[in-house]
């Protein structure tokens, strides 16, 4: 179609590129392997009608993994990475978070979901099928660790991970609350140019 000729290079570097929060967050419990986890357990009732914050909570154990989907949206910004952090601003302490080892070891997971998930019938029977291990990482809490390893994002794909305790044997236990509008805590997919 041509987009790569209409787009110049931008001199600001703050323009190539772009953080992108998961469209879908949810949990998936393998004791509970029917269970399927509220979507929007936050929503409550206004006089003007139902809120939805976009507060989304991520926590992984030995039981427990979650779930995240991201959209790739834009075009020429097709090569990403996972974010992560685990740091609260001071003073925050307790804002969102529960209890979290001093460092988990977490196996992210390519999913085989090239569509939306449905997180109304997502559960451990029936979460998308581990295409491949993306990457293990050791996560010390109150620390920013961003995932090292790129990969391609065509524009407007589903970009689905797993996010699980290693099978390694070390302690292992994240739990928080993410929201978009105070970004210290979770995991964000970053979008970078994909034309320079």
């Amino acid at each position: 179609m041509g987009l790569e000729h209409l787009h110049p290079i931008p001199d600001d570097e703050r323009l190539l590129h772009l953080t992108n929060f998961p469209i879908i967050m949810t949990q998936i419990n393998r004791t509970q392997p029917a269970l399927v986890s509220p979507d929007d357990s936050t929503r409550r009732l206004t006089r003007i009608g139902g809120v939805s914050p976009d507060a989304r909570r991520f926590t992984v154990s030995n039981e427990v993994s979650t779930i995240a989907q991201f959209r790739a949206v834009d075009y020429g910004l097709e090569n990403c990475s996972l974010q992560f952090s685990l740091q609260l601003p001071l003073g925050a302490e307790g804002l969102g978070v529960g209890n979290n080892a001093s460092t988990s070891t977490v196996d992210v997971w390519l999913l085989d979901a090239p569509m939306k998930l449905d997180v109304a019938r997502l559960s451990w029977d029936k979460r998308p099928k581990r295409r491949q291990l993306f990457e293990t990482m050791r996560m010390p809490w109150g620390s920013a660790e961003s995932g090292g390893r790129s990969f391609a994002c065509p524009w407007n794909s589903m970009q689905s991970f797993e996010f699980a305790c290693s099978t390694d044997g070390q302690d292992c236990q994240l739990d928080f609350w993410q929201d978009p509008k105070r970004p210290y805590l979770g995991v964000t997919m970053r979008q970078s140019s994909s034309l320079v």
